[in-house]
C-alpha cells in the first residue's frame, strides 16, 4: 500500500520522467552477459574450492585456469609414487 501510495505522489510531479522499457532486443544481450558473469563466477568458486582441498593434501597449484590443466597429472605421478 505504501508502495502504491508513493508511486502516485511520484506521478504527480511535473519534473517526474518516465523511462520506456527495454524491447526483447536489448533484453537479449543483457541476459546472456548476465548468465556469463554466473558461470564465470561458479567456476572460479570451483577451481578454487578444488586448490584449497589439494592444499589441505600438499598439493600448490598457482592461482589461474592455466594451471588446472596440470592438476591430474601432477596428482596421478604423486599417487604413483605411493603405491
Amino acid at each position: 500500500m505504501a508502495d502504491a501510495e508513493a508511486i502516485m505522489i511520484a506521478a504527480r510531479q511535473p519534473e517526474m520522467r518516465f523511462v520506456t522499457p527495454k524491447s526483447e532486443e536489448q533484453h537479449g544481450p543483457d541476459l546472456l552477459f548476465r548468465g556469463r558473469e554466473r558461470l564465470v563466477r561458479q567456476r572460479t568458486e570451483l577451481v578454487n574450492a578444488l586448490r584449497s582441498v589439494l592444499y589441505e593434501y600438499g598439493y600448490v597449484f598457482p592461482v589461474g585456469l592455466v594451471h588446472l590443466k596440470r592438476i591430474p597429472s601432477m596428482v596421478a605421478a604423486r599417487c604413483a609414487r605411493c603405491f
